[in-house]
């Protein structure tokens, strides 16, 4: 939801703070370029099977099911998508921006509904899924590029989305997001 920090930025009339974050994209770990995620050695891959067997398979469908949600999320979010982006967001959703501002649902929504906020490109550099019961907790890191208000930005982000499963579904009920300096 760290499109968000952008629309905010906007309302409160700080348009040129967007580019006070904006960083250019610096990984320093290879990434799987069919994934665009860190790349696993063997070792690593070994550790994560013998933890989903020992999961069961419930816990691994429900945790392929928020990594399913988190990707629809990202492509919502990068196709202006609000009825999507309805679907996955809970009605009570806080979204908490870099500077500890807050947002409802309904204010992001408006924002990408009206085209005030455009997210170009929303590229995925990281990602770990948690799921406990029917918690679950996305962590990503992503650059992102678009316009607020008709400025562009450029930004590099860490956000945190924990989520709620019901109905057979996952749901953000909380997000936070991180302006990420670039390290290169």
């Amino acid at each position: 939801m760290l499109w968000l920090w952008f629309r905010l930025r906007l309302v409160s009339g700080v348009a040129t703070a967007v580019s006070a974050v904006s960083v250019t994209p610096s990984v320093q770990w290879p990434l799987d370029p069919a994934r665009r995620v860190p790349s696993q050695s063997a070792e690593d891959s070994q550790a994560g099977k013998a933890r989903r067997i020992g999961m069961g398979m419930d816990q691994v469908a429900l945790e392929a099911a928020l990594h399913d949600a988190e990707q629809r999320l990202q492509a919502a979010v990068r196709a202006g998508d609000a009825q999507e982006l309805d679907r996955l967001l809970d009605d009570r959703v806080i979204y908490t921006g870099p500077d500890g501002s807050t947002m409802t649902k309904e204010e992001d929504l408006g924002a990408h509904r009206s085209r005030a906020l455009a997210v170009e490109v929303f590229d995925q550099q990281d990602l770990h899924v948690t799921v406990v019961d029917s918690t679950g907790i996305t962590r990503v890191l992503a650059r992102l590029e678009g316009t607020a208000g008709g400025h562009p930005f450029k930004a590099r982000l860490r956000y945190t989305r924990t989520w709620i499963h019901a109905d057979g579904s996952w749901r953000v009920l909380a997000a936070h997001a991180s302006a990420v300096p670039d390290l290169g």
